[in-house]
């Protein structure tokens, strides 16, 4: 077992994390709105400035919204800030690697997703990847060819087999 520091957690950061398990769990979804300060300090038991300091922070994340007289709800993850990444790319200047390495990997995968279901005699690859020429003639057919290649795919091209690379 590998012994770990104890550290000290301000009122304001335990409550963000009980929302963050509410959120995690499914208890609150997103669109859901979520219970008023009072509610949410008697849950909690703290007071109503830590519950309010909270939602403060999650909403410059883009994680809630309020509404005036509505209601404090969760917002989908398309509204989430990229205010933090920005800000964990700048002050984490290794993890930058990291990021990149996971950035290649993912469009990677995706190449390889896209060229398990090319067609290249279909009109939209025809007009993607060879959109002033027709793939009948012999340079079109090397380049198509050329690019399963690189994708690593075992294609034919209008009847010719492309080895693996």
């Amino acid at each position: 077992m590998q012994i770990q520091r104890v550290k000290q957690q301000t009122v304001v950061g335990q409550v963000m994390n009980q929302i963050k398990e509410l959120i995690a769990s499914g208890q609150i979804k997103p669109h859901d709105r979520m219970p008023t300060e009072t509610e949410l300090a008697k849950m909690f038991g703290t007071g109503r400035s830590s519950i309010r300091e909270a939602i403060k922070i999650f909403q410059h994340l883009g994680i809630l919204e309020t509404h005036t007289r509505s209601g404090t709800f969760v917002c989908p993850s398309s509204n989430i800030s990229t205010e933090a990444l920005t800000w964990s790319i700048l002050l984490g200047k290794d993890d930058i690697f990291e990021l990149l390495d996971l950035r290649r990997i993912i469009e990677v995968e995706t190449l390889q997703q896209l060229t398990h279901s090319f067609d290249p005699s279909s009109t939209v690859s025809k007009m993607m990847f060879f959109p002033h020429k027709e793939l009948r003639d012999t340079d079109s057919l090397l380049a198509a060819q050329s690019w399963l290649l690189s994708a690593g795919q075992n294609r034919t091209v209008f009847g010719t087999a492309t080895p693996a690379a």
